[in-house]
């Protein structure tokens, strides 16, 4: 639920006094001015006179941000960390925030974040191999292979060794504006169910801006082999017998060496076939099952605080 969050704090004595004297230093410049130690997980960093507190609440409470905490552990993550800075929440500030859950899905996470390249309201995108980001000026969304991501670690859990992991993430930036506060955010909200509860109606509702393809009609699907191959992926097409015969047709004609207008003919019997059927104009099978995974997960942890 909550990972990555960065906390800043600009009270001199208590910083001076309290914070930094509970610090790790593995650092210190040459001006006096920047220390960079840790706190378990924690990086810290002191500029000037304000100090920024970075690190995975997920990883501090459970040792791995594999794991999803609910909302009874994340405030008892925060009120952990709040005993280990020595510090009163009202004078630690949330800077920014990451909210994100992983969504175990039926099929390879990469065939639900092909087809979704951008996002209302988010000028910038950047679309990868293993996923999507938007962003603005306050808010960034990140759809992606988690699982790609945890085979990688050497401390990944069993429980996630045979499962397709998507993650969908929203990280927030200057909560004070994007929450319309009328003072600045404290560490002391995260102890409170109902802000938690707040943020998360944020992540839903921002993953309704996400736009998702609904079918091929329209696309310039024949442009190339290596497109159409990409569609086929992107949307999951259910026809003709399912997706079998199709990439079983893709896999006949990939040896080919040029993309001929035989070749395309072809493809376009199979492409009237498949737009012929009514269930094509719907959402995909792909999109749908993202949708309801995505609701159903907020509505399990806002309903259920210990779950």
């Amino acid at each position: 639920m909550i990972d990555t969050i960065e906390l800043s704090v600009s009270d001199t004595q208590l910083i001076n006094t309290v914070i930094l004297p509970r610090i790790e230093i593995v650092k210190k410049y040459e001006s006096d001015q920047t220390y960079l130690g840790n706190i378990k997980n924690f990086t810290i960093r002191k500029y000037g006179t304000t100090i920024k507190i970075i690190g995975s609440l997920s990883t501090y409470y459970f040792g791995t941000n594999q794991k999803t905490m609910n909302i009874k552990q994340v405030i008892d993550a925060v009120n952990r960390l709040i005993k280990d800075l020595g510090s009163s929440p009202e004078k630690i500030f949330i800077s920014s925030i990451d909210i994100g859950f992983n969504l175990v899905v039926k099929h390879d996470p990469i065939y639900y974040t092909r087809g979704i390249k951008r996002a209302r309201g988010y000028s910038h995108s950047h679309l990868y191999k293993t996923g999507s980001t938007f962003d603005q000026e306050y808010k960034k969304l990140l759809i992606y292979n988690k699982t790609e991501e945890t085979v990688k670690r050497k401390n990944q859990l069993p429980a996630l060794s045979n499962v397709n992991l998507l993650r969908y993430e929203l990280r927030l930036k200057y909560l004070k504006r994007i929450l319309d506060s009328s003072s600045d955010i404290t560490l002391k909200k995260l102890k409170s169910t109902a802000f938690i509860g707040r943020l998360i109606v944020l992540w839903l509702k921002e993953y309704d801006k996400v736009v998702k393809p609904k079918s091929i009609i329209g696309q310039d699907f024949l442009k190339s082999q290596k497109v159409f191959n990409d569609y086929l992926l992107a949307l999951g097409i259910q026809a003709m017998g399912g997706e079998v015969e199709l990439l079983s047709l893709i896999s006949s004609i990939t040896s080919e060496k040029k993309y001929t207008a035989q070749l395309k003919n072809k493809l376009k019997l199979v492409v009237t076939k498949i737009t012929s059927k009514p269930e094509l104009f719907k959402k995909t099978d792909y999109v749908m099952e993202m949708d309801k995974l995505v609701k159903q997960t907020a509505i399990h942890f806002l309903s259920n605080k210990d779950a």
